[in-house]
């Protein structure tokens, strides 16, 4: 994930200081564990986030998870943006049937 940018905003470009640390590490340990990426470097836990950040609705979404998942896919684009699974923590699917 590209933080440079969000951490670089956060103090006026200087990344040495103890704000920009600190977010750095809980970016860090939350995104590792979130099951959605977007390539804007942003990461979400749930749904409800991901649709909110891209502006789609809800059945939209899911319909297009459902789709990806169908497929075997990790990623699909939705509004320009590619939406990925974290595969690395463990995730198999956008939409795992509980």
């Amino acid at each position: 994930m590209n933080w440079i940018p969000q951490l670089l905003a956060i103090s006026d470009g200087d990344l040495t200081t103890p704000e920009v640390a600190k977010h750095a590490q809980y970016l860090w340990k939350h995104t590792l564990s979130d099951p959605y990426f977007v390539d804007d470097g942003t990461s979400f836990s749930n749904l409800e986030l991901l649709i909110r950040h891209l502006h789609v609705g809800r059945e939209y979404m899911t319909a297009l998870m459902d789709l990806a998942d169908a497929d075997g896919q990790k990623e699909f684009e939705v509004n320009g943006y590619t939406v990925r699974l974290n595969s690395n923590s463990g995730y198999q699917k956008f939409r795992p049937k509980h």
